[in-house]
């Protein structure tokens, strides 16, 4: 696991990168591109994804993703299909799956995330006036990820809140 102490210390230059990156035109690619940068350097991460939802519709929208080769922006996933995504929307709070028991139970697609060398996950609400707009998702090797990361990537996810009030205005069909 990585000690979040020593990443909390050296992680306001990165912080400062996001914060810059809110204000480029290029929205809300720029802002998620910082954010995937700095969660790498501060918490550590194989995969970072960042979903929109589409509640009207019962859908999330993959608006970014670090390995889109595998896991491309614009995919969609059904929230009945993804048992942990749907309680991260529904609950508004963030879920940490430890190892690949709960990444089998709670992912469909655990077969891709086992491929990539992931067996745990940390999902985090991005929340805006008492809704849920969406969520990050880190994924890493086994029990990476711990309750001591939580202030930090929530931290982070609503930082970004702007990204997502942006990515849902330009949502196709207004699905929010």
């Amino acid at each position: 696991m990585t000690d979040v102490r020593a990443s909390a210390a050296v992680s306001l230059p990165l912080i400062s990168t996001l914060t810059r990156a809110l204000a480029e035109r290029d929205q809300p690619a720029a802002t998620f591109r910082a954010l995937d940068r700095l969660l790498a350097n501060v918490v550590g991460h194989k995969l970072f994804t960042v979903l929109l939802y589409h509640p009207k519709v019962g859908m999330a929208e993959r608006l970014y993703s670090s390995r889109p080769d595998l896991y491309p922006a614009s995919g969609t996933k059904a929230l009945e299909q993804a048992p942990a995504m749907k309680r991260v929307l529904t609950s508004g709070t963030p879920y940490i799956g430890q190892d690949a028991g709960d990444i089998e139970r709670d992912f469909p697609d655990h077969e891709r995330i086992f491929a990539l060398g992931c067996s745990s996950v940390l999902n985090m609400p991005v929340c805006w006036k008492g809704e849920v707009l969406g969520q990050i998702n880190l994924l890493h090797e086994a029990r990476h990820f711990g309750k001591a990361h939580l202030p930090m990537v929530e931290a982070m996810a609503q930082i970004v809140v702007p990204a997502f009030l942006i990515a849902a205005e330009h949502a196709p069909g207004g699905c929010r």
